[in-house]
């Protein structure tokens, strides 16, 4: 799949990260696209957002799945949109930018 992705269900993704072990996951619906987990920093975040941008140019809603730096950096590469998340991601997120 293009930019990395390997698709795993119909229009459901996963792209690999060797650093720190990660997966990324897209899902892409009819008017929208689902971004899981936003890496770690700013040139992660915009490479993330460059791999999305190759499979859709939907609007997105990201969900980060916990408050590991890792995975819910808030990159700030990454697209505007909907952010979904448990509350507890509020206090620990924005701690990991």
């Amino acid at each position: 799949m293009t930019a990395g992705w390997r698709e795993v269900g119909d229009r459901v993704f996963v792209r690999r990260h060797r650093e720190l072990d990660l997966n990324c996951g897209l899902v892409v619906g009819e008017d929208a696209c689902l971004v899981v987990d936003t890496r770690s920093h700013l040139r992660e975040g915009q490479a993330l957002a460059e791999a999305v941008r190759a499979v859709t140019g939907h609007p997105w809603t990201v969900v980060n799945t916990h408050a590991h730096h890792d995975h819910c950096a808030r990159a700030r590469r990454v697209p505007p949109g909907r952010r979904v998340g448990h509350p507890s991601l509020r206090g620990d997120a924005g701690r990991h930018r």
